[in-house]
């Protein structure tokens, strides 16, 4: 958990590249054992995904995103993310940019044991920043995402087929 948020941090502070950051916690979210819509994964997957349409200008998405994102913090209690992030200033930052509905560059707010190791690793950010980490859902290659859903599309059984009358494993 705490290298995949390093790995998260720097590429949302270093890189901006928040598709990435998306990717990477999206990753690590389904890779655990059981997984909700409720788990802290979620918000700094929502935090990423609202400051990539933000800094793209779809304010009606990013806003209805960092919502979510605010949200889902605010039901977080006893998350192991609280030992490594100030959660009082990320529920600040939301609110901010909510509020404003501007895009500017963030400073995730890592506690101080964890922005020293963060430090250590990583450095500091850069300014320059590209149209390919800014456009990246509309230029990456999306084949094997198609493949994969169509896939899935043919394989589903209809809901009256299923044993417990739903398509999706944590609706039970």
């Amino acid at each position: 958990m705490k290298n995949t948020l390093l790995l998260f941090v720097q590429n949302f502070e270093n890189k901006r590249d928040y598709f990435e950051c998306h990717e990477i916690m999206e990753d690590y979210w389904k890779s655990k054992a059981h997984y909700t819509k409720q788990d802290f994964e979620v918000v700094l997957i929502l935090f990423a995904t609202g400051l990539y349409h933000l800094r793209r200008n779809n304010n009606t998405g990013a806003i209805r995103t960092l919502r979510k994102a605010q949200s889902t913090l605010r039901q977080n209690d006893l998350s192991p993310y609280h030992q490594f992030i100030d959660i009082q200033q990320l529920d600040s930052t939301l609110s901010s940019l909510i509020e404003s509905e501007q895009y500017r560059k963030i400073r995730f707010p890592l506690k101080s044991e964890m922005r020293a190791l963060f430090n250590e690793q990583y450095g500091t950010h850069s300014d320059e920043i590209n149209d390919d980490i800014i456009h990246k859902h509309v230029l990456r290659d999306r084949t094997q995402i198609i493949n994969a859903r169509l896939k899935a599309l043919h394989d589903k059984k209809p809901v009256h087929k299923s044993p417990d009358k739903c398509h999706h494993r944590n609706k039970r």
